[in-house]
């Protein structure tokens, strides 16, 4: 479970350097406002943009940007192929299909609305972690999941406005 690896206390996970733990939260919350600004950006500089071109420079960028940590982090031992073409599938399929639909939905829907399918990523990593990994669900991670479903049904105007 997440919530036990990792936070601002070394306890949280012992064999994980403090500067480490800092580090993930930190890209975590840059992360997160990296979305929060991406869909508002895009929308008002790049308006006429075709999807395919904005993710594309989207995931070059990104690439470019993880080159100098990636090679300053290198493993003694390189990964396997199928370590190398698991890397690969998922950055194809999972993050460059994703974002093409992400930046159509802005420029159809704009990006308030699209900015919500973000909302439900945690819902999703719950379901995989449970079908791919075995992990347990407890109470409290459905309770939340249901929080963050009705959450985002509210703020994309599913329900209607109560007077």
């Amino acid at each position: 479970m997440a919530s036990n690896q990792t936070s601002f206390h070394t306890e949280a996970n012992p064999d994980a350097s403090a500067w480490g733990q800092y580090t993930a939260i930190a890209a975590c919350l840059v992360a997160t406002l990296c979305y929060a600004i991406s869909g508002s950006f895009t929308k008002k500089f790049m308006p006429n943009l075709p999807p395919l071109v904005s993710s594309t420079g989207s995931q070059l960028g990104a690439s470019l940007a993880l080159a100098l940590p990636a090679l300053w982090a290198m493993p003694e031992a390189m990964p396997s192929t199928q370590a190398w073409l698991a890397i690969i599938l998922l950055g194809v399929a999972c993050t460059g299909i994703a974002y093409i639909l992400y930046f159509r939905l802005v420029n159809r829907a704009g990006p308030a609305k699209a900015l919500t399918v973000t909302f439900l990523i945690p819902v999703f990593a719950l379901i995989y972690g449970v079908v791919f990994l075995n992990e347990t669900v407890t109470l409290s991670m459905v309770l939340l999941g249901v929080v963050v479903i009705f959450g985002t049904a509210m703020s994309s105007g599913i329900f209607p406005k109560m007077k």
